[in-house]
């Protein structure tokens, strides 16, 4: 089978969701799930975001925001982030990606694109590869002391110990199976299912301050976004 590039696939992810009737917003859903995986270092279901929608119909046009938020024990007394060197499992505030595209599926999506297969695109990266253009080697290079310091991160990221090059095939079946678990049963299990329970326990084994009720309370907010002009536009 041949591999789909790094440069390519979230790309490719979105057309193809498009040729099946699919709408622009189950194409983002799509693409954002597979960015996740060919474009790991800048983003991912662990990041956040916004998204401003005008479609069709709309009589103005709306903001879902799924930011990050801060664990309710990130305090400024808190002797874990004192003693913090910014990286690891402390340094992560609550994931809202997730529940971000949730949203946007449950409130804009055309419905005839089932929800697993908008996050199939995202598997299949994962679990089989795809080819290595020089973003993610640059970054890892770049941040391979960090990487070194983490177990599981140089699992993943430096295979064998070195750094990935161009043209590799990267893999990363771990997050194959967590985005199949989220295919299958659904963002709740990200924030308050098996998933929720993982991320939980591996922060209070790894000095992270996530915990189970932080992820359980965690919800995405349509808004109306903030307007104004410049010269004759509107922004």
């Amino acid at each position: 089978r041949a591999m789909a590039q790094s440069s390519d696939a979230n790309t490719r992810a979105g057309a193809l969701v498009l040729e099946k009737g699919g709408n622009i917003v189950d194409a983002a859903i799509a693409v954002s799930f597979a960015l996740g995986v060919v474009e790991p270092d800048a983003s991912g279901i662990g990041g956040d975001g916004m998204a401003v929608l005008y479609l069709q119909g709309m009589t103005e046009p709306v903001a879902i925001d799924y930011k990050d938020q801060v664990p309710i024990r990130a305090t400024r007394d808190n002797p874990l982030l004192v003693a913090s060197t910014g990286d690891g499992a402390i340094a992560a505030n609550i994931p809202g990606v997730v529940a971000g595209l949730d949203l946007l599926y449950r409130r804009y999506a055309s419905k005839r694109i089932p929800w697993s297969e908008l996050v199939a695109p995202a598997v299949e990266y994962a679990e089989n590869g795809y080819e290595l253009d020089a973003a993610l080697p640059t970054t890892i290079a770049e941040g391979r002391r960090f990487f070194e310091k983490h177990r599981s991160s140089a699992r993943i990221y430096l295979p064998d110990g070195k750094v990935p090059k161009v043209g590799d095939r990267f893999v990363n079946k771990d997050y194959a199976a967590t985005l199949r678990t989220i295919a299958k049963d659904g963002a709740d299990r990200f924030y308050r299912g098996a998933i929720a329970r993982r991320i939980s326990d591996d922060m209070a084994k790894n000095g992270g301050l996530i915990t189970a009720d932080d992820l359980a309370q965690y919800r995405a907010i349509e808004r109306r976004p903030l307007a104004g002009r410049y010269r004759d536009h509107q922004i």
